[in-house]
């Protein structure tokens, strides 16, 4: 537990870098093909979902996390406190079984199937790139407030589809879906700044806080931004260089 490997390479590596990084592309699906899991997107640790938990240090704290994957967002609050209480929901019974070896972790679709918790229960619950992917995501933010204590917290990632890249691709007549990013190919609905307020709004929460993610943007698409900018149509022009939109809320009782 808590080993840390780091591979510096060898030489040719540095030398030919598109060799090295199509080696591990090609190991990355040797891998999931052998074990059933993405090794890259299921081990990551959501140090910014971390940060927004204002109660991670509660003594006894209890923390669900919904598609947890291999569990190491959680194994960090684990790390941070050592009294924290982890349960786990995961679709991925091969990455579920990894999560399960330090978390309480249940195999089920949160929007079909019965939620097996007592009311009342957790501290926070946890939504880490996981409501773009499902048909009705404020339905399930609903359903889920009552398992919240009367302090609990809500902790998301949102893909922003406001972000530049997207934009972009808009006003040259492109909605492309790709492998990964705001338009994964998995992805079922959209959000935007406001969109995500009215959702949790909607749902039963209040009291938001708002952190976001960026990535580094190219000359052209900073040149688009200021040229947005001008126009005067977009009330903060922050939200087309933010990639995620994270947010805390709270259950109105």
């Amino acid at each position: 537990y808590d080993t840390f490997i780091h591979h510096f390479g060898s030489v040719s590596f540095k030398e030919d870098k598109s060799f090295f990084h199509n080696l591990l592309t090609k190991n990355a699906i040797k891998f999931k093909e052998k074990w059933g899991f993405d090794p890259i997107y299921s081990t990551f640790c959501r140090s910014e979902i971390i940060d927004l938990i204002n109660n991670v240090k509660k003594e006894n704290i209890k923390v669900l996390e919904v598609g947890a994957a291999c569990g190491n967002t959680l194994l960090k609050i684990s790390n941070i406190n050592k009294t924290a209480k982890l349960y786990a929901i995961e679709l991925n019974k091969s990455s579920a079984e990894i999560a399960s070896t330090f978390a309480e972790v249940i195999n089920i679709d949160v929007e079909k199937e019965e939620i097996p918790y007592e009311e009342s229960f957790f501290d926070c619950i946890i939504f880490a790139d996981v409501l773009e992917h499902l048909y009705n995501p404020e339905k399930v933010l609903k359903s889920f407030k009552k398992y919240l204590k009367k302090d609990g917290i809500i902790v998301a990632s949102i893909p922003n589809v406001m972000h530049i890249s997207v934009v972009k691709d808009l006003l040259r007549g492109f909605w492309t879906y790709s492998e990964a990013g705001i338009l994964d190919n998995t992805h079922i609905r959209f959000f935007t700044f406001n969109e995500i307020k009215q959702m949790f709004g909607n749902a039963g929460y209040n009291k938001l806080v708002f952190a976001k993610t960026k990535t580094i943007l190219s000359c052209e698409e900073q040149e688009i931004i200021e040229k947005i900018s001008k126009l005067n149509i977009a009330k903060n022009i922050e939200e087309f260089s933010t990639y995620q939109w994270l947010v805390r809320a709270e259950k109105i009782e």
